[in-house]
């Protein structure tokens, strides 16, 4: 098959792992040369992804274990064919710790492999991973390990959120917290991957409140209305919110962190929460929480982009200009296939709250 080489006979991963055999000091490609005559992904190669712990995306950096193309066990994935959707990848997470003066003498890489490795997940897509070139440090006899900078680890973050659909949400690994994952520096979760780029504490915080309010603010996910108004207040008026992140209304996450479904229900239509996914599971009338009242202004609720269909996930209301500008380059309002009109009443009322 064009693109792929055949299974091969060593299952010694652990041991090759950790002499790291098939990589120079430059990255990720050797002076050997490539059976496809290209780039290509292989075993041991170092990757990027986002895996999920407790309900957030982070940042992993793996060594690959293992590489399929439909039916076949390979040694190589051409880089043109990792998108594929028969594509899959095999890793296993590398422990990331903050390097010493004795790892870099430079200065320059703050993070370096700790030659340990954590979890491993199978039969990922490939077009999850992310490829790396990092640098290779032999300075230990026979202990080579990997360096790299945090600016560069955000940039793969930032890039690898930027490329997720809403329909990869459901092939994310997910994790386990550990003492070794997600990545920490002076107890804080590092690459954390939202739009913001702000450590998190790893320790639990209060449950089930707003994560712009500082100090948190609880809200009550047994009034569903009370809290669609709380979020949509942050989206409308909250300087520190960028409208193009289309947030979520029921947990202000950045899309597509969350996705919703709609069916119908006697007449009208109600969230699917079988296909749906969310920090929260929230309860509320549908048809009441899409009016703006003098005593509920808000009516963001989610609706199906015209543009988008029956099949892709429904966009929150107070998203819909940003999603036709960002997904559907349509930056005339004139253009738009749906009202996006928030009413002066409605603006007024949520500034209120």
């Amino acid at each position: 098959m064009a693109g792929l080489t055949g299974p091969r006979a060593s299952t010694d991963r652990t041991k090759r792992v950790a002499s790291v055999p098939c990589h120079s000091t430059t990255g990720i490609y050797d002076s050997e040369p490539q059976i496809l005559g290209g780039p290509c992904l292989r075993i041991d190669n170092p990757i990027c992804t986002l895996v999920r712990c407790e309900e957030k995306l982070f940042l992993a950096i793996g060594s690959v274990n293992d590489l399929s193309f439909g039916p076949d066990t390979v040694d190589e994935i051409s880089l043109e064919l990792l998108a594929d959707s028969v594509a899959k990848v095999s890793f296993q997470i590398m422990c990331l710790v903050r390097t010493t003066v004795e790892d870099d003498p430079s200065e320059r890489h703050d993070w370096c492999w700790s030659r340990h490795m954590d979890r491993t997940y199978s039969d990922v897509p490939g077009r999850l991973v992310q490829p790396l070139n990092p640098t290779l440090s032999a300075r230990a006899p026979g202990k080579p390990t990997y360096l790299f900078e945090s600016s560069e680890l955000l940039s793969y973050a930032a890039a690898l959120l930027e490329q997720l659909l809403p329909e990869d949400l459901g092939d994310i690994p997910n994790a386990m917290r550990t003492d070794r994952f997600p990545y920490r520096f002076q107890g804080k979760a590092c690459f954390l991957c939202e739009h913001d780029t702000n450590g998190r504490q790893i320790e639990p915080g209060p449950q089930n409140c707003c994560v712009k309010c500082n100090p948190p603010v609880p809200l009550d996910i047994k009034q569903g209305q009370r809290v669609l108004e709380h979020c949509a207040a942050h989206i409308l008026h909250d300087p520190s919110v960028n409208r193009m992140d289309e947030l979520c209304g029921l947990c202000l996450r950045p899309a597509p962190m969350c996705t919703f479904y709609l069916r119908k229900s006697n007449g009208g239509v109600q969230i699917d929460w079988y296909k749906s996914t969310c920090l929260y599971k929230i309860n509320f009338q549908y048809a009441v929480a899409a009016s703006s009242s003098s005593g509920s202004p808000c009516s963001n609720v989610p609706l199906i982009c015209k543009e988008c269909g029956m099949k892709k996930p429904a966009v929150w209301r107070y998203n819909l200009s940003a999603h036709f500008r960002k997904f559907h380059r349509l930056s005339d309002p004139k253009s738009w296939p749906m009202d996006v009109t928030i009413t002066d009443a409605e603006m007024d009322g949520l500034e209120n709250i």
